[in-house]
C-alpha cells in the first residue's frame, strides 16, 4: 500500500519521487500485470508483463503456448532467466544517463534521506540532486533489505525500464496480433522450477482500456488548483486536462504521467490518501509567469479570477489512455497571497518635516509579479523601534505612484522637538487590489532637527583678579543644554561698542572671540558649591590696563547657540559685562622734556607711556638730585579738550576702579602733561621728578624716575627715526612695526610708538618706552587703516622729532 508520493517539476524535466510500501512478498504470490497494444490482425506486436518483486528465487522462466490443449514447450521463451541484472554496461544501456528514469534514481537518497515536503508536491528543490556521475549500476546490488527497496519497487511499476533492470518485467515481441496466447511463469531455485503464475488466454493486438477515474474533486488556491480522484487499479499514471469555463477546450496540463498520492490540501490540512495533482502557475526569476512544455506546446498555469474545470484519464503501463472521467465542478483560483515588503525605506529631514520614501511594491511575498496591481500603502509611526504602539498616519490608502518610489511628508507638529532631536520610527505595509495586506516593513528612523536655540544665560557678572577675570552666570533650565561658551571683546568706558557702528564712531570694541567653554554638567557642579557657575579667563594679557567685555552664550545638544551671532541683540547687549584685571603693577614714570624758568615759577613738561588706566601725574621736588623728594602737586589725566585738574593732595582711590572710567584707546591726555611750580625761591636750584599713577592708585617708582633741574636742562634731541616696514602677523590680527636707527643702549633711552586713525589726526602714544626697534600692535581691528609715527629719546630724555607717518591695516 502506498504511503504518499511527492514530486518536483522543473522547467526542463520532471522528477517524480515515489515513496511506497509494497506488499509482503511471498513465494507463489505473483501479481502479474499484462499489457497489450492495439494492432491490426496478422501484424507482429508484443505482450508486456510486469510483476512484483519476489524474494528467495534465482530467476524466472516464462513458457508460452497458443492453445489450452497443447503442452508448454520445454524451453522457455526467455533466453536467460529473468532476474536482477548485474551487468553494469547493460544496465546503462537501458537506463540512459539523462533519461527520466536516470533523473529520478539520481535523486534518491542513496547516502542520505532526502527532506520531504508535506503537501504532496515539491515547489522548490528540497532534496539532493546527484551530480552527472551518478551510476545506475547501484541497482545491481539492491536487495529487499535495503531502505530504498520499497521505493524502487514502486518506481518499477511506473517505469518499465526499471522493472526490466530489476528482473520484474518481460516483453514478448514474438507474437502476432489476433492470436491468443497462454503463459506460465516459473521460479528458479537451486536448479528446480516452481510454478508462480499461469495466465488465462491473452489476445495479442487488443488492449483493454482502464476505467474512468471517479470521485473527481477540485479545490482552488492562489494561482493553483488541487485535483484529487480515486485510484484506478493497474494504472501506471494519469493525464490531467483543464478547460476554461464556459467555452474552453480541454488542454493536457501535465508534462509527464502523474502518479502522486496526496495527503494534505493546499493549506496543509490532512487528507485521506488519494490520487491527485496540483495545477500551479510557474514563475521565472524576475517573478513573471512562465509556461511549461506539454507535448511540444506551451501551457500556462491557472490564472486567478478565471473559472476552470478538470478531467482525468488513467494510463496503463504502456501509457495508453483509459476512459476519461467527467469534468469536475467549476473552480476559480483567487489571489490570497499578500504583497511583499516595501523596501529601501528611508527617512530624511526636510526643514521641520520628515520625508519618508520607499520603493513601490510590485511583487507578492513570494517574489511573483502582482498581476492585478497594488491598491496602496499604510504608514505607521512609533517613538521606539520595537514599540507595540504604532500610530497609523494615513486615513486612506496611499496610492501606488506611477514612478518607482513612494514619497510621503510627515508634517505633524508632534515630531518637532524644542529640546534636542527626538527620533521617530516608521514602518510601511502594502495592500493589493484584492485586499490582501502584507507584513509591515522593517523600520527606518529619522528626526526633525532641533533649530530652537536656548535662552541666553541670565544674571551675568564678572570679577577681576590679578591674573585672571572670572565670569558668572545662572544655569539655563532647558533640559538639552550641552555647554556654555565664553566670548570676549573689549569695553570702552564700561560699554561694549558695536563694530557695525564704526563709520559713525571713531572707537569700536571689535568682534567677540571664543576664549572658553564649559559643559552644562561641569557648570552645574560648580554652581552646587558656589551658587553660580563661573569661568576663569587666564588668557588676558598680563598687566593689561584694558577693560574686557564678556558675553556668555548657551549651546544645546543640537548645537544651537543662544541669542544672535556674531553680534548681540539689544536684550543680549544688556547681559554683556565689562571687567578688568586688578592691576597692582605701577606704570612707568614719565620723562621730563622741558624745565623752564618763568616769572616766579618753573614750568615743567613731560611725556608718558600711554596706559588706558592712567589716572593722575604726581610731581616731586628736591633741592638735591638724588634724595629728599617731596610731593608738591599733581594733575588729573583728562581727555582733551577737557583741561587737567590740579591736585591739592596725592591721589588715593577709595576702591578699585570700575570699567566705567577706562577708555578703550589711550588719549592724548595720557601721553603728556605740564605743571607750573609757583612755590619757588629765586636763584634756587630745584630737582624734579614726575610719576604716573593709575586709577587703582599704583604709582611709578620714584627711584626709576630721572631727575631734571632748571639749570641743567638742555634740549638737543636725537636724530629723527624712520619706519622701514609694517607687516601683518600670520596667526592673529596684529601689525609688526620696524624702524631705524637700531636701538643702542649707549645713546638711546628708548623709543615710543604713536598711532592715529587718520593721517592728519591726533597721534596717541600706544607703547611704553621700548629698548628695541620693533613693536607689535595687537590692539587693531581687521580691515581698518592706521597711521604710525616713532619718536626716540636720548640718554638724557631729550625727544627726537616724530618720524614721518606710515599707513597699514590688518588684513
Amino acid at each position: 500500500m502506498k504511503n504518499f508520493i511527492k514530486y518536483y517539476r522543473k522547467s526542463i524535466f520532471m522528477i517524480t519521487v515515489l515513496v511506497f510500501t509494497f506488499f509482503n512478498l511471498l513465494l507463489a504470490e505473483m501479481e502479474l500485470i499484462i499489457l497489450t497494444k492495439d494492432a491490426p490482425p496478422g501484424r507482429k506486436t508484443q505482450i508486456n508483463f510486469v510483476w512484483n518483486g519476489i524474494e528467495d528465487i534465482e530467476g524466472i522462466n516464462i513458457y508460452r503456448k497458443t492453445s489450452p490443449l497443447e503442452k508448454y514447450s520445454r524451453n522457455p521463451i526467455n533466453e536467460v532467466p529473468v532476474k536482477l541484472m548485474e551487468d553494469c554496461e547493460a544496465i546503462g544501456d537501458i537506463i540512459v544517463r539523462g533519461s527520466e528514469e536516470w533523473q529520478i534514481l539520481s535523486s534518491l537518497p542513496w547516502e542520505q534521506t532526502r527532506p520531504l515536503k508535506g503537501d504532496g508536491i515539491f515547489r522548490d528543490p528540497g532534496f539532493p540532486i546527484r551530480p552527472a556521475g551518478f551510476n545506475p549500476c547501484v541497482l545491481a546490488s539492491l536487495d529487499s533489505s535495503s531502505e530504498l527497496w520499497d521505493e524502487i519497487q514502486f518506481l518499477a511499476r511506473r517505469f518499465h525500464n526499471i522493472s526490466l533492470v530489476l528482473g520484474q518485467a518481460y516483453v514478448d515481441s514474438d507474437v502476432t496480433a489476433g492470436t491468443t496466447y497462454f503463459y506460465e511463469f516459473k521460479a528458479l531455485s537451486e536448479g528446480s522450477e516452481t510454478l508462480l503464475k499461469a495466465t488465462g488466454p491473452i489476445l495479442a493486438g487488443t488492449s483493454i482500456p482502464l476505467p474512468s477515474p471517479v470521485n473527481l474533486q477540485v479545490a482552488a488556491g492562489d494561482s493553483e488548483v488541487l485535483i484529487t480522484w480515486d485510484e484506478v487499479e493497474n494504472a501506471f499514471g494519469y493525464n490531467v486536462y483543464r478547460r476554461v469555463v464556459p467555452h474552453g477546450t480541454a488542454v493536457k496540463i501535465n508534462d509527464a504521467p502523474v502518479m502522486a498520492v496526496i495527503t494534505q490540501d493546499l493549506e496543509g490540512n490532512p487528507l485521506s490518501e488519494t490520487m491527485g495533482f496540483i495545477d500551479f502557475r510557474r514563475w521565472d526569476e524576475t517573478g513573471m509567469p512562465l509556461t511549461h512544455d506539454v507535448d511540444g506546446s506551451p501551457v500556462a498555469g491557472p490564472v486567478n479570477g478565471i473559472h476552470y474545470q478538470y478531467q482525468v484519464v488513467a494510463l496503463d503501463g504502456l501509457e495508453q489512455p483509459g476512459n476519461p472521467s467527467g469534468f469536475s465542478a467549476t473552480v476559480m483560483p483567487e489571489d490570497t497571497t499578500p504583497p511583499g515588503l516595501p523596501g529601501d525605506l528611508s527617512v530624511e529631514a526636510v526643514g521641520q518635516t520628515l520625508k519618508i520614501t520607499w520603493s513601490k511594491v510590485t511583487k507578492d511575498k513570494y517574489g511573483r509579479i502582482e498581476m492585478d496591481g497594488i491598491s496602496g500603502y499604510n504608514i505607521y509611526r512609533s517613538e521606539s523601534q520595537n514599540s507595540p504602539v504604532q500610530q497609523k498616519l494615513n486615513l486612506a490608502l496611499i496610492p501606488q505612484p506611477a514612478g518607482t518610489e513612494v514619497e510621503i511628508i510627515d508634517s505633524d507638529p508632534a515630531i518637532i522637538s524644542h529640546y534636542g532631536e527626538k527620533e521617530f520610527y516608521y514602518r510601511i505595509d502594502c495592500t493589493d487590489v484584492h485586499g490582501n495586506k502584507g507584513e509591515k516593513s522593517s523600520t527606518a528612523s529619522g528626526f526633525v532637527p532641533d533649530i530652537y536655540p536656548p535662552d541666553p544665560p541670565e544674571n551675568t557678572s564678572a570679577e577681576g583678579y590679578q591674573e585672571f577675570i572670572r565670569s558668572f552666570w545662572d544655569l539655563n533650565i532647558e533640559p538639552d543644554i550641552y555647554s556654555y561658551e565664553i566670548y570676549r571683546s573689549l569695553c570702552h568706558l564700561g560699554e561694549w561698542l558695536d563694530p557695525r557702528e564704526q563709520e559713525r564712531k571713531e572707537i569700536t570694541s571689535g568682534d567677540f572671540v571664543l576664549v572658553g567653554e564649559i559643559t552644562h554638567q561641569e557648570a552645574a557642579e560648580l554652581a552646587a558649591g558656589t551658587g553660580q557657575p563661573y569661568w576663569d579667563d587666564y588668557t588676558v594679557p598680563t598687566e593689561s590696563p584694558l577693560c574686557y567685555a564678556y558675553w556668555i552664550k548657551a549651546r544645546d545638544e543640537s548645537q544651537n547657540l543662544s541669542g544672535n551671532w556674531p553680534y548681540p541683540s539689544l536684550d543680549e547687549k544688556k547681559l554683556i559685562v565689562c571687567q578688568r584685571l586688578r592691576d597692582e603693577t605701577p606704570p612707568p614714570p614719565p620723562i621730563i622734556t622741558a624745565v623752564q624758568a618763568r616769572d616766579e615759577a618753573i614750568y615743567l613738561e613731560w611725556i608718558a607711556a600711554p596706559s588706558q588706566d592712567l589716572g593722575v601725574f604726581h610731581i616731586y621736588r628736591s633741592l638735591q638730585e638724588d634724595s629728599d623728594y617731596t610731593w608738591i602737586g599733581g594733575i588729573t589725566v583728562e581727555e582733551p579738550p577737557t583741561p587737567p585738574v590740579d591736585l591739592s593732595e596725592p591721589f588715593a582711590p577709595a576702591s578699585p576702579c570700575s570699567c566705567d572710567i577706562i577708555p578703550l584707546v589711550a588719549h592724548e591726555g595720557m601721553n603728556a602733561g605740564f605743571f607750573y611750580d609757583k612755590k619757588v625761591d629765586p636763584k634756587t636750584v630745584y630737582y624734579y621728578k614726575v610719576l604716573s599713577v593709575d586709577q587703582n592708585g599704583n604709582e611709578s617708582s620714584i627711584n626709576e624716575a630721572i631727575p631734571y633741574s632748571s639749570f641743567t636742562f638742555k634740549f638737543s634731541g636725537p636724530s629723527q627715526p624712520q619706519i622701514t616696514s609694517i607687516e601683518n602677523l600670520s596667526d592673529d590680527c596684529g601689525l609688526d612695526i620696524r624702524w631705524i636707527p637700531q636701538f643702542q643702549a649707549a645713546i638711546h633711552l628708548g623709543y615710543i610708538v604713536f598711532r592715529s586713525s587718520s593721517e592728519t589726526g591726533i597721534f596717541r602714544q600706544i607703547s611704553p618706552l621700548l629698548n628695541t626697534s620693533q613693536y607689535t600692535d595687537k590692539t587693531v581691528n581687521k580691515g581698518i587703516n592706521y597711521w604710525y609715527k616713532i619718536q626716540s629719546l636720548d640718554l638724557e630724555g631729550r625727544p627726537s622729532l616724530l618720524s614721518n607717518s606710515y599707513q597699514a591695516k590688518c588684513e
